[in-house]
């Protein structure tokens, strides 16, 4: 029973397939008309905003390679942004997070223990009076964290009343297991997330969240200023400029500097390939690319620096421009736990798999991917813990994008084993072993991964929904990664191209060194749109509503040269649509709104109909089935029967190889 059912379910999708491959063929319209503004033009519509800080960070900070820690001097100036006093002070100890097994984010997995790490405060002044650091179990009421602390202050902190915040502090580095730790051969030393950090003052409000298991960071703008001390052998990169270098018997000290970033990362790596790249700008200005790669990697060096300078350039030509004068590119080892594909400011790492040919495009996505942060999220500094599709799917569709037009087609592929990568489509497998597959190269649309991840948890969250609380990891890389593209992807086919990136040119111009909420980014929209978008808005940001439009019947009454089209909408949302009927001599377009639930259009024409279908630029995204959309009047069976008849060869010789088992 079990093989007569799936035998049934491919056969049907198989049917549906073949129909909807015949209907698309007939016909079809041609691109949106695009609005087309150039930068200049749109450098002139937002004026220049200052960049407004109100914090610089002064660090002394020096690696114990041996000791696997960390020692540091810290300097922090605080200067009250707003109206509203203040009593305490807030802050970020993410280190913590890897204390004990019990915190938010480690939430009872089990870690060896060399990967357990936690940060020490020796001391901490304000204004050079001694304070006690109490731990704050901020929205938690686990007293296993500690990645939240606060200070209370003598006296209320009024609008620019300024502080000065000092602490001593160790911090023990663990073995890498998430974001920052060593590789296993204890010659790669990455750091993020690793010195006490204030939250953001808003709106008479602390915001400081501890460290969530899957969502990410939300920080203030601020100068930075380092010295860090490394050992002898070992090389610096970091989210900063070096101005300076102290050499010494055994160490040397790096002076590093960095204007306007929320945060900042570094390493210290020996026996890795270390050099600068030059990206210029056609002002002639220069942006520095320090790249730290594997010895192991040196054949995909061009390739790496191809994909920076495709992202640069895309991004700068379309977004707006990179304002930093260096950017460090990591590539971090495959067993350095997460560090691999993570975003910070000036800086991000990727991680190359051992099989990783160019058909595959995957390193190349990811190094896109995260450049993308550098400026949804890096620029554009959302609050990644609340609002996290803000960076992650806006940065998943502007990559997706950039290899759209500098890649060109991509083709589906599966990996044999699990690990080497093999053109074609995989049908079936047991343990990550595919054992039913084609070899034939497939053309994929961009979207569908997204589309795949999106579809298994449709009805999970929305996108309003505030990240760190939906229900597990799968469920915010549904939403916020999957969903959130989907969403610009949807916006970009109804809008067209050129207008969508001209909405996200003003929205760049208008809050870079901000923290722009949704609510922000839709404004913007509304005001460049002209066009409604609340649709859009309502049943895929607001709501989890899904949908599925599909045609139920074509009724020709050959008297009256009339066609009459039934439409059934399932699910909550209403989509605004096409509706094409096509026959023998032309094909006939009309729009419908989307609203009822049965719907009959009809439409008028001598011709002989030869199908119908919805949507048929597949603009709506969100829709479920898009094997449905189309109906013709005459079904061919012909192509059914064929996919049929490879798929019972298929399973035939699968009967016989476990037969032969047995």
């Amino acid at each position: 029973m079990k093989y007569l059912a799936l035998i049934s379910l491919f056969l049907f999708y198989a049917f549906f397939q073949y129909q909807e491959k015949q209907t698309s063929a007939v016909g079809g319209l041609t691109d949106s008309v695009n609005v087309k503004v150039s930068v200049d033009d749109s450098s002139k519509i937002i004026a220049k905003q200052p960049v407004k800080v109100f914090s610089s960070y002064s660090i002394k900070v020096s690696l114990d390679v041996q000791k696997k820690l960390l020692k540091a001097s810290q300097t922090i100036k605080w200067k009250n942004p707003s109206v509203i006093p203040t009593s305490e002070l807030y802050f970020h100890l993410y280190p913590n997070a890897f204390s004990n097994r019990g915190t938010e984010f480690l939430g009872g997995r089990r870690i060896s223990d060399n990967s357990l790490s936690h940060i020490s405060i020796n001391s901490v002044t304000v204004n050079h009076q001694t304070k006690k650091l109490n731990y704050s179990t901020y929205k938690t009421d686990n007293r296993f964290d500690s990645t939240v602390a606060k200070i209370v202050l003598d006296k209320p902190a009024t609008q620019n009343d300024s502080l000065e915040i000092a602490f001593e502090y160790e911090v023990k580095i663990p073995k890498a297991y998430s974001r920052f730790g060593y590789d296993a051969n204890e010659i790669f030393f990455f750091l993020a997330q690793w010195f006490p950090k204030l939250g953001v003052y808003e709106n008479g409000k602390w915001v400081c969240e501890p460290f969530h298991p899957f969502t990410e960071f939300y920080a203030d703008f601020s100068n930075y200023s380092l010295e860090i001390t490394i050992p002898n052998g070992f090389v610096l990169a970091s989210s900063g400029e070096v101005t300076g270098k102290k050499v010494e018997a055994k160490n040397t000290t790096y002076k590093v500097v960095q204007k306007n970033i929320h945060d900042f990362a570094w390493l210290a790596a020996k026996d890795v390939l270390d050099f600068t790249d030059t990206i210029k700008r056609k002002d002639h200005s220069e942006v520095a690319v320090h790249y730290i790669l594997q010895t192991t990697n040196e054949g995909s060096r061009e390739r790496i620096c191809n994909a920076v300078h495709n992202a640069f350039s895309f991004f700068e030509k379309n977004i707006g421009r990179y304002p930093y004068k260096t950017l460090t590119v990591i590539d971090a080892p495959t067993k350095a736990g997460m560090i691999r594909a993570m975003e910070y400011p000036a800086l991000f790492t990727f991680s190359k798999d051992y099989f990783s040919p160019e058909f595959t495009k995957d390193l190349d996505e990811v190094i896109l991917h995260e450049f993308s942060h550098q400026y949804f999220y890096g620029l554009l500094a959302n609050n990644e813990t609340t609002e996290a599709w803000l960076d992650e799917g806006f940065a998943e569709y502007v990559s997706q994008k950039i290899l759209q037009k500098k890649y060109g087609q991509r083709f589906a592929s599966f990996k044999l084993f699990g690990y080497l990568p093999v053109t074609g489509m995989e049908l079936l497998a047991i343990e990550r072993i595919p054992f039913i597959y084609t070899l034939t190269q497939i053309p994929k649309p961009f979207e569908a991964d997204l589309m795949a991840a999106y579809y298994s948890y449709a009805t999970f969250g929305t996108l309003s929904d505030t990240s760190f609380r939906l229900l597990n990891k799968r469920v915010y890389q549904s939403v916020s990664y999957a969903k959130g593209a989907l969403f610009l992807f949807t916006l970009e086919k109804y809008l067209g191209e050129q207008k969508l990136l001209f909405v996200l040119r003003q929205y760049f111009n208008q809050y870079k060194f901000k923290h722009p909420t949704a609510n922000d980014f839709f404004t913007v929209l509304r005001k460049y749109s002209h066009q409604d978008v609340e649709w859009l808005i309502t049943g895929f940001y607001e709501k989890s509503y899904t949908c599925d439009y599909k045609i139920l019947e074509i009724d020709v009454s050959h008297e009256r040269h009339q066609v009459e089209v039934t439409i059934v909408r399932d699910g909550e949302a209403a989509v605004p649509l096409e509706i094409d009927l096509y026959t023998n001599k032309d094909t006939i377009k009309t729009f419908w709104n989307g609203k009822e639930k049965i719907k009959r259009i009809t439409f008028t024409t001598s011709n002989k109909v030869i199908a119908a279908e919805i949507d048929p630029e597949r603009k709506n995204l969100f829709d479920l089935n898009f094997a449905n959309n189309s109906y013709t009047v005459n079904t061919r069976y012909s192509g059914a029967m064929y996919i049929s008849v490879r798929w019972f060869f298929w399973l035939q010789n699968l009967l016989m190889i476990f037969g032969g088992l047995s």
